[in-house]
């Protein structure tokens, strides 16, 4: 049967919902009454008549800091919607950001983290993925430190992705753009003086994240095991051939290093058929790297229905949340030494399920 991307936008459109939101006006800044968790941003976005982040990529590099403020109804894995006209009882909201140089930006960054007890100085990032407008990320990073209780400060990278359903090609081509801007990131949290750096990628995401550490690691080769102590990629929009070149140019792999993938996950199924290849990492179990280093496969295909598109099982199902907040072998989303069952080589399986 031949596929034509006409008969799939329907589903398109259904399966990527959670991903629609409008932009953030300054209208929307909302009211200081439920939680709030500040969030580090770099973005290389380009800002709109609004003065807020379009979809369009910016000439440089923009660094801030963003209160974001939680519904006071909220619990772990609710959808993070933007409206103009936010409730502070059941949406989510924004204080005033606070813009400032890439310096202003690493010594702000060195301070929230000095400012943390020792043993909590840790800096992760956060790297959106296909379909997303600015604060939805935004919105995600916040998610991700209070629902998964991440110590030290979270740290946001968004990348232009046009926020459209039909603008696939111009969000990979996007990813490509902003490689610089990102491993000046990765760079700048390595020198804040963090415990331990580690980096969350969606989707999309993945793949600029494993193109930035690949270029990192070839011009200082092993940099990435001794400077990045963990990564985790959720449902990552990689090609499996891809990543099995881009694993062979790094010297070492992080110690930690965990993906989490379904074979039920729709948008990844719909990315297969726009590629033209059958299998994507994030919805695989047959992955296998020579690369020196572990890596940990975990299936999450049970938990799919509990989690819409199964796009993001584990920060928008309830269930995944709780096993892997309460879970000593989860602790900030990375398993530890032994867990799992080897699959091959330095890869290892293991079955997340909710029962």
């Amino acid at each position: 049967m031949n596929f034509s991307l006409r008969h799939f936008l329907p589903v398109l459109m259904l399966t990527l919902a959670a991903c629609t939101v409008p932009t953030l006006t300054p209208q929307t800044i909302g009211p200081a009454i439920g939680p709030e968790e500040e969030v580090f941003v770099a973005t290389t976005r380009a800002r709109n008549d609004v003065g807020d982040f379009s979809s369009m990529r910016g000439d440089q590099t923009s660094y801030l800091t963003v209160p974001v403020r939680f519904p006071t109804n909220y619990s772990p894995g609710d959808r993070a919607k933007i409206e103009k006209a936010p409730d502070p009882a059941e949406d989510f909201s924004v204080g005033a950001p606070v813009t400032m140089d890439r310096s202003g930006f690493r010594q702000s960054l060195t301070s929230a983290v000095a400012a943390e007890p020792r043993g909590s100085r840790d800096v992760t990032i956060y790297v959106h993925g296909y379909y997303n407008v600015f604060y939805s990320g935004v919105f995600r990073s916040a998610q991700l430190k209070r629902d998964f209780d991440l110590p030290g400060e979270v740290v946001h990278f968004a990348w232009p992705s046009r926020g459209s359903n039909t603008a696939y090609a111009y969000d990979r081509e996007s990813v490509l753009y902003s490689r610089d801007s990102l491993e000046a990131l990765i760079r700048d949290s390595v020198r804040v003086g963090a415990d331990r750096v580690t980096i969350v990628a969606h989707s999309l995401g993945a793949m600029l994240v494993m193109e930035t550490l690949r270029q990192i690691e070839i011009s200082q080769p092993g940099w990435v095991h001794d400077n990045i102590d963990g990564l985790a990629f959720v449902a990552p929009d990689i090609d499996v051939e891809v990543f099995k070149s881009q694993a062979a140019r790094f010297e070492r792999l992080p110690e930690d290093f965990v993906i989490f993938v379904s074979n039920q996950d729709r948008v990844l199924m719909l990315a297969s058929r726009l590629q033209g290849v059958k299998r994507r990492l994030g919805n695989t179990s047959d992955v296998e790297v020579t690369t020196e280093g572990n890596l940990t496969i975990v299936d999450v295909t049970s938990m799919t229905q509990d989690a819409r598109s199964g796009h993001f099982v584990p920060a928008t199902s309830p269930a995944a949340i709780q096993i892997l907040r309460n879970s000593s072998a989860f602790r900030a989303l990375f398993p530890r030494e032994g867990l799992g069952q080897p699959i091959g080589g330095n890869v290892r399986l293991f079955q997340l399920s909710g029962n």
